[in-house]
C-alpha cells in the first residue's frame, strides 16, 4: 500500500519565500529582528516600521513589495 504525500507539504514546499512586514519601536530590537529576518530561509523582509501608523498607511502599496 502507498501512502499519499501529505498535501501541506507539497504545498508548502512550493512557497519560495513568505514576506514579513516588522513593526518594533525599539530601533536595536528592530535591527536584530531585521537581520534575523533576512538571514532566516524562506523569509523576506517587506519593510520595517517603528511604529502601527506609518505601516498602516504603506499597506495599501505592500502589494509592490512582492
Amino acid at each position: 500500500m502507498r501512502r499519499q504525500k501529505n498535501k501541506s507539504m507539497s504545498t508548502k514546499s512550493q512557497i519560495s519565500s513568505v514576506n514579513v512586514l516588522l513593526i518594533e519601536d525599539d530601533a536595536v530590537t528592530r535591527r536584530i529582528m531585521s537581520l534575523a529576518i533576512e538571514a532566516a530561509q524562506g523569509l523576506r523582509l517587506a519593510a520595517s516600521f517603528d511604529s502601527v501608523k506609518p505601516a498602516h498607511h504603506a499597506i495599501p502599496t505592500a502589494t509592490s513589495w512582492w
